[in-house]
């Protein structure tokens, strides 16, 4: 089934066709837990450019800081905006597995144990050498595995869609 996604020319296309996949699919419920997480991870960003800040001496709150990034005047409700770009990443993730299942998108473990080789020719240096072992450690089976997996998805859809560029 093809999908027809509408890009400005400034945004990568396959971000347009993810925006969307995900903004015409219909979502039952999302997990709380992945949204949860994902909201902790962005929060945690803000929060380290807080502590940065006052390192350096300068004074700001979280609420400022997540204003600031977030590009909200300062005061505005930036935890829902956080939790609506929380539910947006385990939407787009979903859209990702959604159609690896219906498009019988695996990876199989040679094309696992090749990014492996891939990611620790491409991390190491004349200073430091890694191996496959080590990445995996490193970056995690199941992570890696979502990685493969969205690539490969992503090629799909790079394959199977159809962009039309519309002047601004």
């Amino acid at each position: 089934k093809r999908n027809e996604a509408t890009a400005n020319g400034e945004i990568e296309p396959l971000n347009s066709i993810l925006s969307n996949l995900v903004d015409t699919s219909e979502f039952k419920k999302l997990p709380d837990q992945s949204v949860s997480f994902w909201y902790q991870n962005y929060l945690s960003q803000i929060q380290q450019y807080v502590d940065m800040y006052k390192m350096y001496g300068m004074e700001v709150t979280l609420d400022q800081m997540a204003c600031q990034m977030l590009g909200l005047k300062e005061g505005s409700d930036w935890q829902t905006t956080l939790t609506d770009m929380a539910k947006n990443v385990v939407k787009s993730i979903l859209v990702y597995y959604g159609i690896a299942k219906n498009e019988n998108i695996t990876v199989t473990d040679t094309e696992y144990v090749e990014k492996l080789k891939e990611l620790a020719d491409y991390y190491s240096s004349d200073k430091k050498t890694y191996t496959p072992e080590e990445i995996e450690e490193q970056i995690g089976k199941a992570t890696l595995m979502q990685n493969i997996l969205m690539e490969k998805v992503d090629k799909y859809l790079k394959e199977h869609c159809t962009i039309e560029y519309k002047d601004k």
